[in-house]
């Protein structure tokens, strides 16, 4: 089993109660894809974009939820102050942000104690 580093951004469409337009949900995504295709540079890394729908403060709201696979090193404080100023330019109330380990298990793993 090789671990696989990983950061995760989830994003919300809404702004309060309201979604965004399509273009600009759409432009939001690709900024935060950005920063993370960034943080990444030339190491070997892939992303991957999951699609939702969730509930803020009781409120149906579509989600993406984007990761960076194969992250070498955790996020200076830089990525972080760079997703926060992302947060307030879409006028969102946060954006989740995740890492951890992830591993891929084969059918035929097992687990010895």
């Amino acid at each position: 089993m090789v671990p696989i580093r990983t950061i995760t951004l989830t994003l919300g469409r809404n702004r309060q109660t309201t979604p965004m337009s399509g273009p600009e949900w759409l432009t939001f995504q690709r900024q935060a894809t950005a920063l993370l295709t960034e943080l990444a540079g030339t190491e070997p890394s892939w992303i991957e974009t999951h699609y939702g729908v969730g509930e803020w403060d009781g409120v149906r709201e579509e989600s993406v939820r984007i990761t960076l696979l194969d992250a070498l090193e955790v996020p200076a404080l830089g990525f972080l102050d760079a997703v926060s100023a992302l947060a307030a330019t879409y006028g969102q109330d946060a954006i989740a942000f995740a890492t951890g380990t992830s591993v891929l298990l084969t059918a035929s793993h097992t687990v010895s104690a």
